[in-house]
């Protein structure tokens, strides 16, 4: 399941915390999301990425969150940081940018 901004309906005036948190509490299936993308200016903060990552475990993209007019660069560090911590896997959307940072491990064998 994909839901970007055209998906969400006419008639949305406020995209904000309180949304998103009822959309998830009213969809009978969030797990089954896979990408959240909402490109316009909204009133988004961590709350609401926090709020999909607890509801949607087959999340796999958020974004963008340059948008989303709660989100500060300090929020989407510790986002980052809580995604590597709990080994998610996930990626945020910020500023061009993929977040968070994954390090390619090579591991070479001895012969």
């Amino acid at each position: 399941m994909v839901l970007e901004e055209e998906n969400y309906g006419e008639g949305v005036e406020v995209v904000d915390d309180s949304l998103i948190s009822q959309s998830l509490a009213e969809n009978p299936h969030p797990q089954h999301l896979r990408v959240f993308v909402l490109r316009s200016e909204c009133n988004l903060t961590a709350l609401s990425v926090q709020l999909l990552i607890s509801s949607c475990p087959s999340l796999r993209f958020i974004g963008d969150l340059h948008s989303w007019a709660g989100i500060c660069d300090s929020d989407v560090e510790q986002l980052a940081q809580e995604i590597v911590a709990r080994n998610l896997d996930l990626m945020l959307s910020y500023r061009g940018t993929l977040l968070p940072y994954h390090r390619a491990r090579c591991l070479v064998a001895k012969t």
